[in-house]
């Protein structure tokens, strides 16, 4: 019984040691399905980061976007998808240099509140709202 005994420990020792083996293998390989994922993540975002920084600068140059926007326009286009915000900009008239009110008092302040740009923030805060409300964000 003596020689069985040891027989079964000895077997049972080898299983035991290749379940650890195979459980470290598992282990490295999802680690390192983890980095691949990881990778690709990250190469995703690049990209997508690369074509709204483009829509963005088509947006510049057409004078839809003022140039001190250029950051938040690209996250929004990130967040929202481009081909959303480059809709929305589509429908934005082109900013109209205004030269700045002359005078005193409150007249010159209305003035400055009313100029095209200002119009043209709040009708596209407008639409970021309804299209948020629309997707329940």
């Amino acid at each position: 019984m003596g020689d069985e005994n040891t027989t079964a420990q000895a077997v049972d020792t080898a299983a035991l040691g290749e379940v650890e083996r195979l459980q470290a293998e598992l282990h490295a390989a999802r680690e390192q399905l983890q980095a691949i994922q990881d990778a690709a993540h990250k190469a995703q975002d690049e990209l997508l980061r690369r074509d709204a920084v483009a829509m963005v600068e088509t947006h510049v140059v057409g004078g839809r976007i003022p140039q001190a926007k250029r950051g938040e326009w690209v996250e929004r286009a990130m967040r929202m998808g481009i081909d959303e915000v480059a809709g929305m900009l589509a429908d934005l008239s082109p900013i109209v240099a205004v030269a700045a009110p002359v005078g005193h008092g409150g007249a010159a302040a209305d003035a400055v509140s009313d100029d095209p740009r200002s119009a043209e923030v709040r009708r596209a805060n407008d639409m970021l709202a309804r299209f948020r409300a629309g997707r329940g964000a």
